[in-house]
């Protein structure tokens, strides 16, 4: 292995052979060659292990956990916490990445010592065959460079997702930062809220560097009303630590606003179960009574 790992690509694994072998070819082919690729096995009762240990067998920068069916907050927080990269990034095992994605990435990261770096997206709906790739510029098209102003950078950029950057290791570890083990859904945000008090520079970058599918409901994750049910306990603890982070206070109306459309997104769905239904209910009366004014009444 290298001497220094510059980049730690932590890829969580689920009943993807669909589409494994694509993202990973992506990861493998990367032009930057010192990095290391986690990959976590989280129970998948597919093809998708058998095609993991084959890639290991054949790269000894692939590392391989294999664990119980916990979900992606406990794969990526098992892939986190075992790297050595100075950046660590993320990339979902049903998408892939342009093959300079991580050079371009690390040079600019290292370039301005950015604490987060944010690139562009391309992305479009799996199930609508022949349409071309969107753009994502996540709330700007030039550029960035945010000093001391992580937060409202990354709630400005809507950049509440991880495989759209890298994250300086150093910082995660010094604030002993990681992905709530115990999250199925919600994962993303909950990891960039802790990240984002901590940042002191931000950097955006306009390259599109991940291709981003959106795939139908039910393939990656499922579609239950428990799939239901875990969106809804996720939602509030995501809410929740943001209202514990006193340097997220100067941007009230943008959290509050994301609430909203938390709450729009789960009266949206087609809830039949009455367990489902109740604490929806149950989660809207919180947001609304106890969240809201909480986050107002921070000093």
């Amino acid at each position: 292995m290298f001497k220094k790992i510059k980049v730690s690509v932590v890829i969580p694994v689920y009943n993807v052979e669909k589409y494994l072998k694509k993202c990973l070819d992506s990861v493998v082919n990367q032009t930057l060659q010192e990095i290391e690729i986690i990959c976590i096995n989280d129970g998948s009762t597919d093809y998708s292990l058998e095609i993991l240990k084959k890639l290991a067998e054949k790269d000894q920068r692939v590392i391989l956990i294999n664990q119980k069916n916990l979900g992606p907050g406990s794969a990526r927080a098992a892939g986190v916490k075992i790297a050595k990269g100075e950046y660590v990034g993320f990339v979902d095992a049903d998408d892939y990445i342009k093959n300079e994605c991580y050079e371009i990435a690390y040079n600019k990261a290292t370039q301005h010592n950015a604490d987060v770096l944010m690139f562009g997206t391309y992305y479009k709906r799996d199930s609508i065959k022949d349409k071309e790739w969107s753009i994502a510029h996540f709330g700007s098209q030039e550029e960035k460079i945010f000093t001391g102003s992580g937060p409202k950078a990354l709630l400005d950029l809507d950049g509440v997702v991880v495989w759209n950057k890298i994250f300086k290791n150093k910082m995660l570890k010094e604030n002993s930062i990681n992905f709530k083990e115990s999250m199925r859904r919600g994962e993303d945000p909950c990891f960039v809220y802790d990240v984002a008090p901590h940042a002191s520079k931000v950097v955006f970058i306009t390259d599109m560097l991940y291709f981003y599918s959106i795939k139908p409901s039910g393939i990656i994750r499922g579609s239950s009303e428990e799939t239901h049910l875990d969106g809804l306990k996720n939602a509030i603890q995501e809410l929740s630590i943001v209202a514990k982070h006193p340097n997220l206070s100067k941007y009230k109306n943008e959290v509050k606003i994301r609430m909203r459309r938390r709450l729009e997104k789960f009266s949206k769905r087609s809830l039949q179960d009455q367990e489902v239904r109740e604490k929806f209910n149950e989660f809207k009366k919180y947001v609304e009574t106890t969240l809201i004014p909480a986050i107002y009444n921070i000093t």
